[in-house]
């Protein structure tokens, strides 16, 4: 009963959180995506990750977009990722150790000002006026409340 509201918490930012990314990814396509699809497709992957002890996600849409930029169209780009992750996974020491701090930290701010010039700059013209103030009004209370009250407050 105590878990219940944070439950319903990480459900409304997951959800939340994939309709972002497959509105970020339609922006890139030429044709419209089926988001009731995409959305049950990520639904179900949920599911069934939840079902096997694993955690929630999504796309992760700057790799599509990436990859849909570099005009890459074989489906060999997702497995050679997830092999790779897997092969990480399954390594018996730390990769990140053998970074710097620094270096690391860099790449995450990089990161985070990109998905933000992304979605608070150049989205402007591709989004109609009342979803980028939706998308506004989300980024201050995500700011100022944290992401799960943030999520929750909208």
């Amino acid at each position: 009963a105590l878990a219940a509201p944070h439950v319903i918490g990480l459900f409304c930012v997951v959800a939340f959180g994939s309709v972002l990314d497959v509105a970020a990814v339609q922006t890139e396509q030429p044709k419209p995506l089926d988001f009731d699809g995409e959305l049950r497709m990520i639904g179900i992957a949920n599911v069934a990750s939840g079902l096997g002890g694993g955690f929630t996600g999504s796309y992760i849409f700057s790799q599509t977009i990436f990859s849909q930029r570099q005009n890459v169209r074989s489906a060999l780009n997702g497995w050679v990722i997830a092999v790779g992750e897997f092969l990480l996974f399954l390594a018996p020491v730390d990769v990140l150790q053998f970074f710097p701090g620094f270096y690391v930290g860099g790449i995450l701010a990089f990161f985070g000002i990109d998905i933000m010039l992304d979605w608070l700059v150049h989205s402007r013209i591709k989004v109609n006026p009342s979803e980028y103030v939706l998308l506004l009004v989300t980024f201050l209370l995500v700011m100022f409340l944290g992401v799960i009250q943030g999520c929750m407050a909208e």
